[in-house]
């Protein structure tokens, strides 16, 4: 936690997101509930990669509960009733990865990936290839994915930059900028 109050007090470092990610099954989501709070006081801002695997379903409505304003994953979303419409009220941004949640073995299979439930109930989106090294993909691999197994269509990513976009840790400005570069660049194929 320190190290958050360190680098927000030098004034060298812009601090900008947090990001909280660990071993769901044997440490829950809550086990990070000091730093994430602490880094809330400090003003900066959190994502917390939850609902991977495990039947963790629990730490994506802890996720929801502490105000983190990104997921990652939240491939177990399905699992708790009532939970995606919650997600969905919170204006939370599911990040997701196919790829890596195949090798991590979160999903046996593309299918499995509640993708379409996400897209059906109106969440906020952002198609991320999380670890591109350690993945061997990158965002063409992942956008042909979604196409291929998902029939995910040029509106569809259009919209999903735009949810990624508006829950950037960029600031309004910025994210203004990049939704009207966005949105020129798209222009051509809507």
């Amino acid at each position: 936690m320190s190290m958050f109050s360190e680098a927000k007090a030098s004034g060298e470092v812009d601090v900008v997101g947090a990001n909280f990610a660990g071993n769901e099954v044997d440490f829950p989501a809550k086990v990070l509930e000091k730093g994430i709070q602490h880094a809330h006081n400090l003003g900066i801002n959190r994502t917390l990669h939850v609902g991977e695997q495990c039947g963790c379903a629990t730490n994506i409505a802890y996720a929801i509960q502490v105000g983190v304003k990104r997921t990652g994953y939240t491939t177990t979303i399905m699992e708790i009733s009532g939970l995606l419409e919650s997600f969905v009220a919170a204006d939370l941004i599911a990040e997701l990865a196919l790829t890596s949640n195949l090798q991590t073995k979160a999903i046996e299979t593309i299918a499995d990936h509640p993708y379409l439930e996400l897209k059906a109930a109106g969440a906020n989106i952002s198609i991320n290839t999380d670890n591109c090294t350690v993945s061997d993909t990158d965002l063409a691999k992942e956008y042909s994915l979604y196409a291929t197994h998902f029939s995910a269509t040029v509106s569809d990513f259009y919209q999903h930059n735009q949810d990624a976009i508006r829950g950037s840790f960029a600031s309004d400005a910025e994210k203004r900028e990049l939704l009207q570069k966005l949105a020129t660049a798209y222009a051509p194929f809507l």
